[in-house]
């Protein structure tokens, strides 16, 4: 099928199911805040309270129903595209049949992603370029940083970005440690002492900077960022660079 077709799909029972949670954990919360208003408030003090969360409730339940109608709907043309049988689930608004559609998207998604990279078509073009550069700057450096690399490509290919940025970030991190100096700037005046490039090369220097401030300031130690494609992509190649300078310290120093 069209990988277009695929990402909706993808992306349509993606937000079924992120609906049904919220859905979910905003009944558990009502329902919750209720028992507790029943258990610790007179009667006379929570009437209008009590009647407000049950309205509210029922305002969700009947949010379900639409939900599960819709996925209902959706199902016949699905089957077609995919070739995959999905269960049609009562809409009587419960909460058991919003775990059931859970599952049942979940069962779609775990199709799906297997076969969406989320990878433009140059991107997936680039990617044996991006091997075969891996595979040559770590060809006399420990066999970890092409593991973990290869790890790397692996997540990207799989659409699994964030899980890729961080598997490069960790050798970022062993690499820029393992570079003499503390801080950024005395590894680029030891890289510059050795000859790995001249003072004049500021876009390497720059270039180097930019890479210990998004693995260590940004991707390893910042939760709301979720790299795109383009990100992990970039993060590779710059991670490439940098074993590149790794790798002529090493053989400065006769290691």
């Amino acid at each position: 099928m069209d990988e277009r077709k695929l990402r909706g799909i993808f992306a349509q029972y993606n937000s079924f199911k992120e609906r049904a949670e919220d859905l979910l954990e905003s009944c558990w919360s009502l329902e919750n805040l209720l028992t507790d208003i029943i258990l610790k408030i007179p009667y006379h003090q929570r009437v209008s309270s009590e009647v407000d969360i049950k309205h509210r409730l029922e305002k969700f339940h009947d949010e379900m129903k639409m939900l599960i109608g819709v996925y209902n709907n959706s199902l016949s043309s699905t089957s077609k595209e995919v070739d995959i049988l999905l269960n049609i689930i009562s809409s009587d608004g419960s909460k058991s049949s919003l775990h059931q559609l859970i599952i049942e998207c979940n069962k779609i998604i775990g199709i799906l992603d297997e076969e969406i990279t989320g990878l433009s078509r140059e991107e997936m073009d680039n990617v044996p370029r991006l091997k075969k550069e891996i595979a040559e700057i770590c060809d006399n450096l420990d066999p970890h940083f092409e593991k973990n690399l290869n790890e790397g490509v692996i997540e990207l290919e799989k659409g699994h970005f964030l899980a890729s940025v961080l598997i490069t970030s960790r050798v970022v991190d062993y690499t820029l440690k393992h570079i003499k100096g503390e801080a950024i700037e005395e590894k680029i005046n030891n890289l510059i002492e050795i000859g790995v490039f001249d003072k004049e090369h500021k876009m390497r220097q720059q270039q180097t900077e930019k890479i210990s401030r998004l693995s260590r300031n940004v991707y390893n130690h910042r939760i709301d960022l979720y790299p795109k494609s383009s990100e992990a992509f970039s993060l590779l190649g710059d991670c490439i660079f940098l074993l590149d300078l790794y790798a002529k310290t090493v053989k400065s120093e006769g290691k």
